[in-house]
């Protein structure tokens, strides 16, 4: 947790003077301070400090309240002011978001002259200020709005020439210079274009057919929204765009995406009554029924859901997968969850809670009784009671340990406690606090955690230490080993860490490892210096990091001896106007990037693909990589020149690789039971098996593996070889110990410390993890090694230090575009390579990510993606959305860009919502479903009715000016139903068969022999009618002429038309009305075909209406 102190001071009838700084005294402002010294109580002694000793950002507004200018006060690396330019258009939108600039001035002042200024420094050709700055014409991004209240957003630009927006985006060519924005159309649904899934009656599958007819939904029910990315071209027709279809309750119905004009993959969500999603069937599934069966496409593609009567997830499925189950308390709180492989053993997760919902204590629980989702909950709702109540939540038992009252009591292991706000639980005696003073001021806070091996034994504890700010100072823990870890941090002021020193024992008499690291930073807080030492040896610069005017890193420099003036190696880094990266050059290696901008040959990028990766293992490149792109972002070609190597890849709907060919060899044939590979033929054979959770049991190398309740890898063995995990609970890696043509080594991992143990020799340490390497042990001598990486983080050469300036290659290597490595030194001990991740070379090259090993040789996963539900239009193996030059996937568990989206929001925060917005749509999910709903409260009916009250005021009075030319809810208060339409028609009572235009009317009483003949009235006019009679009223057995979803109703025309065109009529007559929904698209009403329905409106007929809703067109 990082504290920081700020003075916020308002400026209105006079100006104080500060050290150097004169805020614009005529104009308006925030400015806020950021104290960076220590003792600072007064406004007197702020006004004196310079800027290492407050940091000052002034906001300044126009007369409207609006920002217009900040002014980061001396914030640049030779303490210049860093200005961010605002301004708008003629309807009040900030159209056009520029980069930061750096003036020459230093006073904090309003710098007049706007865009003219931003224009200036990024065209200017001289100065110190512009080094490592990228030279651009247009440095803004600038957003396209439609012509409407709503500010829809049509085009969105990127700073940079290419990326601004043409007046007519549809005639953008590849070749054009600029044009190549992310462009937004908006629509309706048409004829036959989207299937409309209904959950089955029972709850159990959905179908999107009547017999053998395909249901659609009835044309101009859903909105729907076409995205289209940099790289869309007029020739590409549909090709590379996304649709994505919202229903009125704004839920996500359908997303499809285009890989050419005429060909698409459609990902469908399929929801409940109330709103729940129960299905999403992805593009791999073709029928238009599903079926849930314990085998075949539902149990291999499909994500299914299912929820208890209160509307809490309790089962999901997903694909390849057996179903989970989640079991509640009370409270709500999940205390149990079992996956399929848990269920054959009688397993369960628990979680038991304290008296604030904090997590107390997770383990095991074995119950064989329990072999259903119903039978466990019976079990938590029959818990016995204590004086009347059902225990929910544990206490600590004095201030010990914890009470065992709430579910379950018995047949549990835990395997991880935390204890919170003290130190008297059991054992941390045994870890107490050394050379500090540690705060009691430690309420809410997590003092003790033991976490035990994955087995359930041996827990190992730690104990954290704060200071009176909630800063972690120290934390003591115990190593498998048998001996300690202390580590000890020191921050300053503002909270950032100055030191942190790890003391490490192997066992309680062995002898010390101490690793201390010191950290620089500048006047405003960005990391200068990294320094490194270790035991009695002198202390180095590791790193010393030089950033731009500003604020990008520049330079990175490596190990210096001597304070400074001698490093054994430096990168330097530039980048383009999106703010990523297209060099990284340094003695050692040196690499390029392009993207819309290639060499010969190359394919021109816009979206923040990669066209072109060149190389050389010198400060020159000398090899070439072209890649190419499907429509859908997935890498089809990846070939080099210089050092040769290529993969060629295809794809199937789900984004499974179907054929990978290397270097022109023979092609890999991949073949698939839904998403799980089962076998390799042609250029690489082998087959698989797997286990309920989806985890590989058998790989195409012959080794046969076992996993644990994390699904991590426990044991894998083939004839030869055997290899054994053990992890802690948490899933961090503690040992590995492999034995191969029977030879045993030994492995431990203790926070970034590895011991080596060969044979019967003895365990010592090898080697430390640094930030920028490792440390290499030599009889207690550390020898620095440095990896120079590439923009993925692929080790491309290792750096030993051998001289007090000068430094040695001692491993090179170059990969394939899915990381099958090309060695080209190897003397080094380093196996921590592609994306950093160690080589397992016991199982033919795995690389461990942490969450899940990673196969470069055939470029997927061979564990289901425990963050699936993220991305579920694509497979739950794939690697990196198929992109491996884009994306790398840091923990494997979800890819992530290269060129972090945040990054570039620093500088051009405008692209950040569009971006997002089409990663989300292009990779990722932004359509999760809405938190399980339960049965309003007494008090939540009572808040809405008045949000109601007030939302209908509200409606009315913008009614009657004439404002609304749009969509608009306006439902009737007293009812939890329309209470729920209220929020947002999601009360589960819309039949989802009424179509566009639909007339919806709500008696207060039985209908009169006028009102069915107003109904008939509206028939014949074109229009589609529902009368609903509450069912109370209606004679014994009396049936209606229509049965939607169970409701009864008395009078039904299928044919659609506007009824749109009654609104203003019904509007302007509503005030004895309880409710309307409506939309004011239309107005042209002829009051004589209405005369009957506005009787009923006005309330001169026998009873009133109570709600009238017309389905937005």
């Amino acid at each position: 947790m990082v504290f920081k102190k700020y003075l916020s001071i308002v400026f209105v009838l006079c100006l104080h003077s500060l050290y150097a700084q004169n805020p614009s005294s005529n104009q308006n402002y925030i400015m806020e301070s950021v104290v960076r010294d220590s003792g600072v109580t007064t406004l007197s002694q702020l006004r004196i400090l310079p800027v290492q000793g407050a940091n000052r950002n002034v906001q300044y507004y126009d007369g409207l309240g609006r920002p217009m200018q900040t002014v980061q006060w001396q914030g640049s690396p030779n303490k210049k002011d860093i200005v961010q330019h605002i301004e708008y258009d003629n309807f009040g939108r900030e159209s056009k978001k520029y980069l930061p600039y750096v003036s020459l001035g230093i006073d904090g002042s309003y710098k007049a002259g706007g865009s003219v200024n931003v224009n200036t420094f990024y065209t200017k050709t001289t100065g110190d200020d512009i080094s490592g700055i990228v030279r651009t014409p247009k440095p803004y991004a600038e957003t396209v709005f439609e012509n409407s209240p709503l500010d829809r957003v049509l085009q969105q630009g990127a700073s940079g020439e290419a990326w601004q927006p043409e007046a007519n985006r549809e005639l953008v060519t590849t070749a054009s210079t600029t044009g190549h924005t992310v462009a937004v159309d908006y629509g309706t649904n048409r004829d036959s274009s989207v299937l409309f899934w209904k959950v089955n009656d029972n709850g159990n599958g959905a179908t999107a057919e009547t017999g053998t007819i395909k249901n659609y939904y009835v044309p101009g029910r859903l909105y729907k929204t076409v995205t289209k990315d940099e790289n869309w071209v007029s020739d590409n027709g549909r090709g590379g765009t996304v649709e994505e279809y919202r229903d009125f309750g704004d839920r996500v119905v359908l997303k499809r995406v285009w890989k050419s004009d005429t060909d698409s993959l459609s990902t469908y969500y399929v929801y409940d009554d109330y709103g729940d999603l129960c299905y999403v069937i992805p593009p791999g599934y073709t029928g238009a029924t599903v079926t849930e069966t314990p085998s075949g496409d539902f149990h291999e593609l499909v994500y299914a859901y299912k929820y208890d009567i209160r509307r809490r997830l309790i089962e999901k499925k997903i694909p390849g997968k057996g179903w989970e189950y989640l079991v509640y308390n009370d409270r709500d709180q999940p205390v149990l969850s079992q996956d399929a492989m848990q269920r054959g053993a009688g397993k369960w997760s628990y979680t038991k809670y304290d008296a604030l919902g904090k997590v107390v204590s997770t383990g095991i629980y074995t119950n064989t009784s329990l072999t259903s989702q119903l039978l466990a909950q019976n079990a938590v709702n029959s818990h016995p009671l204590v004086n009347g109540v059902r225990p929910l939540w544990e206490d600590r038992i004095g201030t010990a340990d914890y009470t065992n009252k709430a579910f379950p009591t018995s047949g549990t292991v835990a395997y991880v406690t935390n204890y919170y706000d003290d130190y008297a639980f059991t054992g941390a005696a045994g870890l107490p606090e050394q050379g500090i003073t540690k705060s009691s001021k430690t309420k809410t806070l997590v003092t003790g955690t033991k976490v035990s091996k994955d087995d359930g034994t041996a827990p190992l504890l730690t104990v954290n230490y704060y200071d009176d700010r909630g800063r972690l100072i120290q934390s003591a823990s115990q190593n498998h080993l048998g001996g300690t870890d202390y580590v000890t941090n020191r921050y300053n002021f503002p909270g950032e860490l100055l030191t942190s020193k790890r003391e490490h024992k192997a066992s309680p008499a062995g002898a010390t490892t101490t690793v201390l690291t010191t950290n620089t930073y500048d006047h405003v807080g960005r990391l200068v210096d990294t320094r490194k030492k270790v035991n009695t040896q002198a202390e180095v610069i590791q790193s010393r990091s030089v950033y731009n005017e500003i604020g990008q890193l520049k330079q990175k420099r490596l190990h210096s001896e001597n304070s400074g003036t001698n490093f054994i190696n430096s990168a330097d880094y530039t980048y383009n106007e999106r703010g990523w990266t297209n060099r990284i050059g340094s003695l050692h290696f040196t690499e390029e990037l392009r993207y819309n901008d290639p060499a010969s040959g190359g394919m021109v990028q816009y979206n923040g693909n990669i066209s072109q990766q060149l190389w050389g293992h010198s400060d020159t490149t000398n090899s070439t990589f072209s890649y190419t792109y499907d429509k859908l972002n997935r890498l089809e070609n990846g070939t080099s020149t210089g050092t040769m190597m290529s993969e060629i890849l295809t794809y199937d709907d789900m984004g499974n690789i179907s054929t990978l060919t290397r270097d022109n060899g023979t092609a890999i044939n991949y073949g698939y039971t839904g998403n799980r590979l089962t076998s390799l033929s042609g250029g690489l054979s082998g087959s698989y098996t797997y286990n309920a959770n989806g985890n590989a049991l058998t790989d195409r190398t012959g080794m046969a593996f076992t996993y644990n309740h994390l699904n991590l890898p426990k044991t894998a063995t083939k004839s030869g070889t055997s290899v054994a995990y053990l992890y802690d609970a948490s899933g961090a890696k503690l040992r590995k110990t492999a034995t191969v043509s029977g030879t045993t080594g030994q492995r431990d991992y203790i926070g970034g410390i590895e011991y080596n143990k060969v044979g019967s020799a003895a365990s010592t340490i090898e080697m430390i993890h640094t930030e920028e390497g490792y440390l290499q042990n030599s009889g207690g001598t550390y020898t620095y090694h440095y990896n120079l990486t590439d923009h993925l983080g692929n080790v491309r050469a290792t750096l030993q230090r051998t001289t007090a300036t000068t430094g040695a290659v001692i491993q090179k290597h170059d990969y394939y575009p899915f990381g099958k490595s090309k060695a080209i030194v190897t003397s080094g001990i380093n196996k921590y390579l592609y994306n950093g991740k160690e080589v397992q070379g016991e199982l033919g090259g795995l690389l461990d990510y942490g969450a899940r090993f990673y196969d470069a040789e055939i470029g997927r996963w061979n564990v289901v993606d425990p963050l699936a539900e993220q991305m579920r239009r694509h497979s739950p193996y794939n690697y990196a959305f198929n992109n491996p030059i884009r994306f790398i996937d840091p923990d494997g568990m979800a890819p992530a860009g290269v060129e972090s989206l945040l990054m570039w929001a620093r500088t051009a925060s405008a692209m950040e919502e569009g971006r997002n917005r089409l990663e989300s749509m292009m990779y990722g999910e932004d359509d999760q479903e809405d938190p399980p709903k339960k049965k309003l409260s007494a008090e939540e009916i009572a808040k809405l009715n008045q949000e109601s009250i007030d939302w209908q005021y509200d409606v009315l009075t913008k009614f009657n000016k004439g404002l609304l030319g749009i969509r608009t809810l306006f439902a009737g208060f007293g009812g939890e139903k329309s209470l729920r339409a209220v929020k947002g028609l999601k009360g589960g009572w819309l039949p989802e068969k009424w179509g566009t235009g639909s007339l919806i009317i709500e008696a207060g009483g039985n209908f009169s022999a006028s009102e069915i003949a107003a109904a008939n009235y509206m028939k014949s006019q074109g229009y589609r009618v529902f009368l609903r009679k509450p069912v109370g009223t209606r004679a014994a057995g009396q049936t209606s002429d229509l049965v939607v979803n169970g409701i009864n109703y008395d009078v039904y025309t299928p044919v659609t038309s506007n009824v749109n065109r009654i609104v203003s009529a019904v509007a302007s007559k509503n005030t004895q009305t309880t409710g309307v929904v409506i939309d004011l698209s239309e107005t042209n009403v002829v009051s004589s075909q209405l005369s009957n329905l506005l009787q009923r409106v006005q309330g001169t007929g026998a009873t009133n209406i109570k709600n009238i809703i017309i389905m937005p067109k």
